[in-house]
């Protein structure tokens, strides 16, 4: 009496299949005949609609979790949330490929409320091959399967299981892509439920669409993994190219600097895509575009050497190897790999050339000190006999000018060839010292006498070009190589006096000093009048190669002697 009509939608299940009904009331006018008001009540059959609306529902659903974007088994529970709920099925299960095309089980649950715990239990027991109960069967054969009996079928592993706890119905469906299952549903109802066409066509439908996204997801996640593959072995490789030994360039066809692993000046990121003959003297550049275009019009590798200044303007000395650099042709060219660029490898061998030339110096030396102590020796013998008569002379001449005769000249001139003898003598004596090897083991040294040996030696270059002032302290003995030490110091005095201008000598000095530091040091210094040595030019003394002189100079003396002094411990 206090509303005209009222509808309700309910279940009323037949044995074997879903049912699904509208019952609607509405008043009807009094019946004189009774007094009373009354109402009509229908009970329409409404399955196909509403099943209908509940498939689609399901349908909806997943599509809105896919496009979402949430995971495949993500979206394969909510398939199964939505399935149980709507079309009432008390369990489900999810299998995937086990890598080996082998079904291996992902998941199994039942409804709320519901349970079937002998099932799931055997579920996780199982472990199914193609062709082998529900989810070997569905796997192998890429079809759906309806059991309307599950229970009581002995072709199945799990039928006591399912029995147990009351299953009867059971449906497997694959999710297809092609020709490849990606993955496998079942739902278990406690009902004996006839094929129902429709809902098989739903989880097909519904199975083939998550199939494809879960085909694209792996190959997407399949590129991504290549993809950070491919970037961790290139940052890798290039982390291993940051220590290389060698300069490694990547040149594209233009010239461009795709990748360099080091620089010698300007920062990486102002040489990446700039033209690599910019990054070359000017002098070079023609005959380097030459070489580069040689590279990649014919394939063939090239070598080269080039010097360039390093950071303090010296010159470095690089050998370099140029090679194309070739990919695959594009998809639908065909034909053999094509060169889209360069690679350059330059080995920086200034210390090669350095120890090269020092070596060659070495040998050189070597061998005129070796001439030296042969000449000194040979010198010696005659030399000793020529002194000694000399001597016997002199001791007769005297004696005749005791007893009156008049010689005193001819006493004098002996005495002169005997004093030019002694210096003969002394010369190869300081010969054989210079020419003593390079690896002498060292002990103490007086300096002093090193240092007048030497400037006999010297004596030819000197004299003509300055005088000699000598400061020699009382100083103590040095711990150094004798012959080693005698090469410093007669290259010192060669360059002080050929630093000065010749026929002066009386224009110019070259002092010569021993002294002694009030740390100890023993000093030993050569100084000249000569023109001093410029400041652009002082902080390359000791660089190898570098030299003044226009011609023979090999710009290693000074070097030498540097590392000669830092031998034995010196500066």
């Amino acid at each position: 009496r206090r509303q005209p009509s009222f509808e309700h939608h309910y279940r009323c299940n037949a044995p074997d299949e879903l049912r699904r009904y509208l019952l609607r009331a509405e008043v009807v006018a009094r019946n004189a005949g009774c007094g009373c008001d009354g109402a009509v009540v229908i009970h329409a059959d409404v399955t196909a609609l509403e099943l209908a609306k509940e498939r689609l529902a399901v349908q909806r659903e997943v599509a809105a979790a896919l496009a979402a974007g949430r995971p495949v088994l993500e979206v394969c529970r909510e398939l199964a949330w939505q399935v149980c709920q709507r079309l009432e099925w008390d369990a489900w299960e999810l299998w995937g490929n086990d890598g080996a095309g082998q079904p291996r089980l992902l998941e199994v649950q039942a409804q709320p409320g519901v349970d079937v715990t002998p099932l799931i239990e055997a579920t996780h027991a199982m472990a199914f091959q193609p062709g082998e109960g529900l989810a070997g069967r569905v796997w192998q054969s890429h079809r759906p399967q309806w059991v309307r009996d599950f229970a009581n079928n002995p072709a199945f592993p799990r039928a006591a299981a399912a029995k147990a706890c009351g299953v009867h119905t059971a449906v497997g469906v694959p999710l297809v892509s092609g020709d490849e299952t990606f993955l496998m549903m079942s739902f278990f109802s406690r009902t004996r439920r006839r094929e129902d066409p429709a809902t098989i066509d739903l989880l097909m439908a519904i199975g083939a669409q998550v199939a494809e996204v879960s085909r694209r997801q792996r190959a997407e996640l399949a590129a991504r993994d290549a993809a950070a593959d491919a970037l961790a072995s290139r940052a890798k490789f290039h982390a291993i190219l940051q220590f290389a030994p060698g300069f490694i360039v990547e040149v594209d066809r233009d010239g461009r600097v795709q990748y360099i692993n080091r620089t010698r000046t300007l920062p990486r990121e102002q040489i990446i895509g700039q033209s690599w003959l910019a990054t070359v003297p000017e002098a070079e550049r023609a005959r380097l575009e030459a070489l580069l275009r040689t590279v990649l019009e014919t394939g063939a590798s090239v070598s080269y050497e080039l010097e360039l200044p390093n950071a303090n303007g010296a010159p470095s000395f690089y050998t370099s190897q140029m090679a194309p650099l070739r990919q695959p042709a594009p998809d639908g060219e065909g034909g053999a790999e094509r060169i889209v660029g360069a690679v350059i490898v330059g080995q920086d061998v200034t210390e090669q050339k350095r120890v090269q030339a020092e070596l060659d110096a070495a040998l050189r030396l070597a061998g005129v000190g070796t001439l030296a102590a042969g000449v000194a020796h040979e010198i010696n013998n005659p030399l000793s006999s020529v002194i000694a008569n000399l001597s016997l002379a002199v001791g007769d001449v005297g004696q005749l000018i005791d007893k009156g005769l008049d010689a005193g000249e001819l006493l004098a001139e002996l005495e002169d060839a005997r004093d030019g003898a002694e210096r003969i003598r002394a010369i190869a004596r300081d010969l054989k010292t210079l020419a003593r090897p390079k690896d002498e083991a060292t002990s103490a040294v007086d300096a002093t006498a090193v240092f007048e040996s030497m400037l006999r030696l010297a004596d030819n270059e000197i004299r003509h070009r300055a005088r000699v002032i000598r400061h020699f302290e009382d100083v103590p003995l040095v711990e150094a190589a004798e012959g080693r030490l005698g090469q410093v110091l007669l290259n010192l005095l060669i360059n002080a006096a050929q630093a000065l201008p010749d026929g002066h000598a009386a224009d110019h000095e070259i002092r010569v000093s021993v002294t002694r530091a009030a740390d100890g040091t023993i000093c030993l210094e050569v100084a000249d009048t000569g023109p001093g040595i410029p400041d652009d030019i002082k902080r390359r003394l000791f660089t190898p190669f570098f030299t003044t002189k226009p011609v023979g100079g090999t710009g290693l003396g000074l070097t030498i002697c540097d590392k000669i002094v830092r031998s034995f411990g010196g500066r």
